[in-house]
């Protein structure tokens, strides 16, 4: 070893002799200390081990080689013999394949699932990685989850059986109900089953006289159809008040729903009925009330127009616009003239669609009777949707939780009008403001006590004896258009004395003024007695995943989920039978067989 001074004198003496000076650090000093003990953790997992060794081999300038080398174990030797340097480490648990089941799902998101029956798989597959750091496969979650439902709900077979006790407590509870359950007495299989609640009939004497029908499907185990009969209370909110649960919706199961529809509603009362023109629909609606007027979908007609239109038509737009013109028509000569145009240009075909649907069904001018501006059956959609959640749980559960959110809803709404301080409605008040600042620099000119001509481009006359505006929107509506409150203005009277009394606020108060009461499940049997056991609709499960989704109506157009803009136009492609543009294929075709 070379003492200090002695360094110093030979630098000073002879620049031919070299000095030894202290050596830089390097940046592989810190990796003596990679392995420090047995029991380390590698949070990295095997990846991380061998990165770890490539340094250690670096730094001390030793080789090794692997005894293991997999996805769950890495053991490495010193290469030289005699060494007894060696590493072995193994993967405690294997996030990618975690040892879970089906019931360690459901005990963990038990919770979750009652809070929100409808979760997906995929939210509780991200949860599950979130919670616990692990990846569990699909098939896991989607079982648990159906166990977690099970749990909640009871099983969807059991849920049959406890159909005939509900039906007693909502008879015992809500005096009034209608309610009729249907059991193949020879197989005890379930058919169908028929739900009014009594605070929901004497409610919807004082909506307006519309009855909005229309079924969807139920994408439970065991399928089915829920048939729903809703109204129109005057603040326009919807007022569901009868549905039914069959086995499709065909002729017999909507004759079978409107006569007891039928046992419910008002004798002496005029209903007008409004759907999307199905099938079965139209002949039972015909059949059970004669003397009803039936209106109509124009959205779903306007959709079924695409018939009469050739698929590569660019002038689709031009005829819908057409259509909805002669709809909307509040003069014989605006009819006639859009009507004229639309068969000019669409052809025979257009003659022929136009033909197959009699006007008064569908055309303000010639419908028969009041349908206070409602030309589509939105209001049931917005029903279906509203118990979308619903329409996925097992029968029993299904009829239960429809009943407390129509409880909950009837509850809150006649909470909520005990504060109004106004005689109509709050949305018709609104109307009605609006409609005043809009002819508040228009002119009138009397003719007589009740007349008045008002002044407007174009002019109206308003007769307020007979509740009646040339511009026809008064009639429609059942509200008074624009130049009917300026006339009422100008007559000196309250508006809301030309107001059909569906709208003002005392026949809303009415329609909400019977609760419906609670049905406790404290004296509900455990085990249902064999005698009174119902077994389920049979059904045969189809090939692939089951269909969440409803079937479309024909011209009816799914948007697509591409971030490019979604189209609503059906392109049609050659049959390979009949060699035309059509929107069906080789096996579908109509003249297969002709």
């Amino acid at each position: 070893m070379v003492a200090s001074s002695d360094i110093d004198s030979f630098g000073s003496s002879s620049s031919s002799v070299c000095s030894i000076g202290v050596r830089q650090p390097l940046k592989s000093d810190s990796w003596s200390n990679l392995f420090t003990e047995v029991g380390q953790r590698f949070p990295g997992g095997p990846d991380e081990v061998r990165f770890v060794l490539r340094k250690y081999s670096l730094y001390t300038g030793y080789k090794y080689k692997f005894l293991k080398n997999d996805k769950r174990r890495v053991s490495a030797v010193c290469l030289y013999s005699g060494c007894s340097w060696e590493v072995h480490t193994y993967a405690k648990f294997d996030v990618r394949n975690p040892n879970v089941s089906k019931k360690l799902i459901k005990d963990l998101y038990l919770k979750e699932v009652r809070d929100d029956p409808c979760v997906k798989p995929k939210s509780l597959i991200s949860a599950f990685k979130r919670d616990y750091g692990f990846d569990v496969k699909y098939h896991h979650v989607h079982r648990g989850k159906q166990l977690a439902l099970d749990e909640i709900f009871g099983a969807e077979d059991k849920s049959y059986s406890e159909l005939l006790w509900y039906v007693n407590a909502l008879k015992k509870y809500n005096p009034g109900s209608h309610v009729v359950l249907e059991v193949n007495p020879s197989t005890n299989l379930f058919e169908r089953v028929f739900v009014a609640f009594g605070a929901c009939v004497s409610g919807f004497n004082f909506c307006l006289p519309l009855v909005f029908l229309d079924g969807t499907f139920l994408p439970s185990k065991f399928k089915g159809c829920l048939l729903a009969a809703t109204g129109r209370n005057g603040n326009q909110g919807f007022f569901p008040f009868a549905f039914a649960v069959v086995s499709s919706e065909d002729d017999a199961n909507w004759s079978w729903f409107l006569e007891h529809l039928k046992y419910v509603l008002s004798p002496g009362r005029s209903l007008t009925f409004i759907s999307d023109r199905h099938l079965g629909l139209l002949a039972a609606v015909k059949s059970v009330f004669p003397d009803s007027h039936h209106g109509y979908c124009f959205w779903h007609l306007k959709k079924n127009l695409r018939r009469a239109v050739p698929s590569r038509s660019k002038k689709l737009e031009y005829f819908f616009s057409l259509f909805t013109k002669c709809a909307y028509a509040t003069n014989m000569s605006e009819f006639q003239e859009n009507y004229d145009s639309l068969v000019k240009e669409g052809g025979l075909k257009m003659k022929e669609f136009l033909d197959s649907i009699n006007p008064q069904c569908w055309a303000c001018l010639f419908f028969p009777t009041q349908r206070y501006g409602q030309m589509t059956s939105a209001l049931s959609e917005s029903f279906n949707s509203w118990i979308r959640d619903e329409r996925t749980m097992p029968i029993t559960a299904m009829l239960d939780h429809i009943r407390l959110k129509l409880m909950e809803m009837m509850s809150d709404r006649c909470l909520e009008s005990k504060s109004w301080n106004s005689v109509l409605c709050p949305a018709i008040e609104t109307d009605l403001v609006k409609k005043l600042e809009v002819g508040r620099t228009w002119n009138l000119t009397r003719s007589s006590e009740f007349v008045f001509e008002v002044h407007s481009d174009p002019s109206h006359m308003v007769d307020l004896g007979q509740y009646c505006c040339t511009c026809f929107h008064w009639q429609m509506m059942g509200i008074p258009c624009v130049h009917a409150v300026c006339a009422i203005q100008r007559y000196g009277a309250p508006v809301h004395q030309f107001v059909d009394v569906h709208f003002s606020a005392a026949y809303f108060r009415n329609c909400y003024a019977h609760p419906i009461v609670p049905i406790p499940n404290f004296d509900k049997p455990k085990v249902v007695p064999s005698e009174s056991e119902i077994q389920p609709p049979k059904n045969r499960r189809g090939p692939g995943r089951p269909k969440k989704s409803r079937i479309l109506s024909f011209g009816e157009v799914q948007k697509k989920k591409t971030k490019k803009k979604a189209t609503d136009v059906q392109k049609a492609r050659i049959c390979g039978n009949c060699k035309k543009p059509s929107f069906h294929n080789r096996k579908t075709c109509p003249e297969k067989y002709s």
